[in-house]
């Protein structure tokens, strides 16, 4: 293949450390007007040459967004996804114990007597009930669930307090609720 002088190629420097859509956009741009002087000239925005560099730009940028994103997540010291955190951490002969705390949904009920009239004497029900409350699950009463916030039975989702059917005394009357 024979050799001639009439066509020189501009050196150019190609910059490997772009990493962002517009220093990757502008980088194509340079390497097209050395590498490509006479057969490529529009560099026009809305040319579909420039739509092409765009579009390299852009795949550009996210692979570099998910290069760096991997490298950050096989560092201990930046790690973010938990489960990056914790294969380091058992890389590094760190045990992980498998220990989550159980969540339950609990209904919370007091009784409270009738007045003489029959109607819920609310002044007998607890204001409110300190975090820390135990409570003992009924299918092992080893296993122990302790509330994180206080019972607070002066507010209501709803507008009464929901009360069961009383409870009769002998004589058929209403002896207490449980609201």
């Amino acid at each position: 293949m024979a050799y001639t002088d009439k066509q020189k190629l501009i050196e150019t420097n190609v910059n490997y450390t772009s990493k962002d859509f517009s220093t990757i956009k502008a980088d194509l741009i340079e390497y097209t007007k050395a590498y490509f002087p006479d057969t490529y000239k529009d560099f026009n925005e809305t040319s579909p040459g420039m739509m092409l560099i765009e579009l390299s730009s852009y795949v550009g940028d996210v692979l570099s967004y998910y290069i760096d994103y991997n490298y950050k997540e096989n560092l201990i010291a930046t790690a973010t996804e938990k489960r990056n955190v914790r294969r380091l951490s058992e890389f590094l002969g760190y045990k992980v114990p498998n220990k989550t705390p159980s969540v339950v949904r609990l209904k919370v009920t007091t009784t409270i007597d009738a007045k003489a009239d029959g109607t819920p004497d609310y002044g007998q029900a607890p204001s409110s009930i300190d975090s820390g409350l135990q409570i003992a699950s009924s299918v092992d009463s080893q296993i122990l669930f302790e509330t994180t916030s206080e019972i607070d039975f002066t507010s209501s989702g709803s507008g009464d307090p929901a009360i069961s059917a009383p409870t009769l005394d002998s004589n058929g009357e209403a002896e207490s609720y449980t609201p």
